[in-house]
């Protein structure tokens, strides 16, 4: 008698246990029709072009917007520029456009990228599609933009190349024995892009011998129009040679500053279904 009590409270302990167990579920998993729910959506391939070589991650939508990350690598010896504001999330009901953004990648190097709308109430879908249209090429040849030797002691403050104006920071000047610094900030006010190479420039002696800049940390810098970049120069040369703390000298710029236009790649078409099992595991 007192084995059928014990087996009889036992069974309503676990009766008790699993009402909870599924009452806990319940509470805390998220239905479709909670503003919180989450559609995941199923795992894109590698997208690659002779380009560009694009990844998805992390694509999902709740009501109000649908979000993924977006890494993109640069294949070509060119700039990527990426306008994030044209690309198109095209549902059933209407065709949405990221907030413009424009995104730079610099030659074989990678980038990644939050890719979201919003808006709406109606993100929460199976299936939609991704054009992708913002991707342009910016070639690194185009118009080359002269400027005269800039001499050291300088004469002026700064000068201009077609576009592209240049300050030189004055207090920035550091005239040595053995190495010369001088600081620059370049400005592109044309219509397309700029790019400005620090590599190219030169510093000539009166003899006429030319020394490169040999600052590591530079770069050739893509420009969009009224965007700026500063520069550092940096020259060593021995005192054998001369003493530069009183030699006269040029900066020669070698074809430095170069305006390019933008050429717009092919659009590329992305479609995202929904994953039921990763829709069902994120929203427990």
């Amino acid at each position: 008698m007192l084995n059928k009590k014990k087996s009889r409270l036992l069974s309503g302990k676990k009766t008790l246990l699993l009402l909870f167990i599924a009452f806990a579920s319940n509470c805390f998993s998220q239905k479709p029709n909670d503003p919180k729910h989450e559609n995941h959506y199923r795992v894109i391939p590698t997208i690659n072009t002779d380009e560009l070589s694009i990844d998805f991650a992390d694509q999902h939508s709740q009501m109000e917007f649908t979000k993924m990350k977006i890494k993109i690598t640069n294949k070509t010896d060119d700039f990527i520029v990426f306008k994030m504001g044209e690309n198109d999330f095209i549902y059933e009901h209407s065709t949405f456009n990221p907030k413009e953004k424009m995104v730079i990648i610099d030659p074989k190097e990678s980038i990644s990228k939050t890719l979201s709308v919003n808006g709406d109430t109606r993100f929460h879908v199976e299936k939609f599609e991704l054009k992708l249209k913002g991707f342009y090429r910016a070639p690194l040849n185009g118009d080359v933009h002269n400027a005269e030797n800039f001499k050291l002691p300088p004469e002026s403050n700064g000068f201009s190349a077609g576009p592209f104006k240049v300050t030189h920071k004055s207090k920035a000047l550091k005239k040595e024995s053995r190495i010369t610094n001088a600081k620059f900030k370049c400005t592109y006010s044309g219509q397309h892009i700029g790019l400005v190479n620090p590599y190219k420039l030169k510093v000539k002696l009166e003899d006429g011998q030319q020394f490169p800049n040999m600052n590591d940390n530079i770069k050739t810098k893509l420009l969009l129009p009224g965007k700026s970049y500063g520069f550092n120069t940096v020259f060593k040369i021995s005192t054998k040679i001369i003493d530069m703390q009183f030699a006269n000298m040029e900066i020669n710029w070698n074809d430095m500053f170069v305006e390019s236009k933008l050429s717009k790649l092919e659009d590329i078409s992305v479609s995202f279904e929904l994953d039921p099992g990763k829709t069902a595991g994120k929203n427990k």
